[in-house]
């Protein structure tokens, strides 16, 4: 068994790959990777079904060894190429650096195994058995050392700025358990296996409201992570959370 290595992914290299293809196109391409029926890929298939918009069989499979291996990209090679010869398995670990703290990487592993069990309809509208949910993710948004450099006296945050996008998300509708009615499922909290429905989401406070106001005001629309990660922000709460209700609070007003 060979040994596995790891491959740092630094936030250079994020900013020069999200200047080649934007973040949906490459989580769709994660997505229909990690989806695909054979233990070998067959890029020509992959290609003809993908919803990336890649046209090019060679340039889809370079962008895989890129992400899974740390590869460059074929600069010089022409596209019209067939795929090269890809019967290897995978040898190296990708980690990020620096390195998130654990509740970003939670969320991001959360989302993560969501998109994978994620999948496309084979027909034009949805059926009763499954449910669209779109995913809003918090993706940053580099610029180059260049760049930031420049505009350092605009920003401390080393030429990261993060947005969100909506990826779409189609699941199977899970059967609820056969209760005799909506109280039982509600009171059957600590008696049973049954886990109350009430007790997952905290309503916001006015406290809160006031809370994210300042916090935007601080550090600016849209840096949920960067907020989340300081020190002296009071909210406890996960940057999908403060995204959305902050889009709440911008919809009242």
């Amino acid at each position: 068994m060979k040994k596995t290595s790891n491959v740092f992914f630094s936030e250079d290299e994020a900013a020069v790959l999200l200047q080649r293809y934007n973040a949906q196109t490459i989580l769709t391409l994660l997505q229909e990777l990690a989806n695909y029926p054979d233990s070998k890929f067959d890029w020509d298939d992959l290609v003809a079904k993908t919803s990336t918009g890649i046209s090019n069989a060679r340039e889809y499979q370079m962008l895989w060894r890129h992400l899974a291996y740390g590869h460059s990209f074929d600069e010089n090679s022409d596209l019209d190429n067939q795929p090269l010869d890809d019967d290897s398995d995978l040898e190296c670990e990708r980690e990020a650096l620096p390195r998130p703290n654990k509740e970003i990487a939670a969320e991001a592993s959360a989302c993560v195994q969501v998109m994978m069990t994620s999948f496309k309809l084979n027909e034009s509208t949805p059926t009763s058995s499954v449910i669209q949910a779109p995913l809003t993710i918090n993706v940053p948004v580099f610029r180059s050392s260049r760049i930031a450099n420049m505009e350092s006296s605009q920003s401390s945050s080393s030429g990261m700025q993060e947005t969100n996008i909506v990826f779409p998300v189609t699941v199977k509708r899970q059967a609820l358990p056969n209760v005799p009615s909506t109280r039982a499922v509600e009171t059957r909290g600590s008696g049973s296996g049954y886990t109350s429905m009430k007790k997952k989401r905290e309503p916001w406070s006015e406290e809160e409201d006031l809370q994210l106001r300042a916090a935007v005001r601080r550090w600016g629309e849209g840096n949920w992570a960067t907020m989340a990660k300081s020190d002296d922000f009071p909210i406890q709460r996960s940057t999908t959370q403060l995204s959305k209700r902050w889009s709440t609070l911008r919809k009242k007003e």
